[in-house]
């Protein structure tokens, strides 16, 4: 399956059957993400709005964020360069209802560890309805066991991991979680966790 020519047949099935995914595209599109060949990210992204919002839409999450999470930032310009497209792809995305996707785009912002999420997060975090909890979704990989994408987890909690992963060195999600760690407006939950988050920047320094 590492095989670039088998990824690369896949990345091509999924992109001729996107429009109209059936059982074997999301197979397909789920094996991409098994697979670790970050290269075909760039073709992931495509078509994630053509995806969005139906079924399949799961297993491109489930892809996109298994390669991104497994791959290290700097090993190859052509996937470096394919990053703030994620970003502004699923930063979109996770805008629009279903909220079961919505959750699944956040998952995604998460596992990319980029910087540039930050913005976008902020404004996720404030959007109408943040105050629900995404649902464990898993996805169908053949005739292996279901792959867990998500747990269950509060959407801000999402959001929080997420900023959690770019927290180090960036004065603005200090700033920003400061602002808020004692906002009444949210959750003691969601307070409390900010302060975990502000109390482990510290703790890195």
């Amino acid at each position: 399956m590492r095989d670039w020519r088998s990824t690369d047949a896949l990345a091509q099935y999924v992109k001729e059957h996107a429009k109209e995914p059936d059982a074997r595209t999301r197979a397909a599109i789920a094996a991409l993400g098994l697979s670790r060949d970050a290269q075909v990210l760039g073709r992931l992204v495509e078509m994630a709005n053509d995806l969005y919002p139906t079924e399949s839409f799961l297993e491109l999450a489930f892809a996109t964020g298994e390669l991104t999470r497994n791959y290290a930032p700097g090993m190859n310009d052509d996937i470096d360069a394919v990053f703030p497209e994620i970003v502004k792809v699923f930063s979109e995305l996770a805008k629009d209802k279903p909220f079961e996707h919505q959750c699944l785009a956040v998952d995604v912002l998460r596992k990319t560890g980029d910087a540039r999420v930050t913005e976008h997060l902020f404004d996720l975090f404030e959007q109408e309805g943040a105050e629900a909890i995404c649902p464990t979704v898993s996805a169908e990989v053949g005739e292996q066991s279901p792959e867990l994408v998500v747990a269950t987890e509060p959407f801000r909690l999402r959001i929080i991991r997420g900023l959690a992963m770019v927290a180090v060195g960036n004065d603005d999600v200090t700033a920003w979680a400061e602002a808020r760690k004692e906002d009444e407006k949210y959750t003691e939950f969601v307070r409390g966790q900010l302060r975990e988050m502000l109390r482990l920047i510290e703790a890195s320094k």
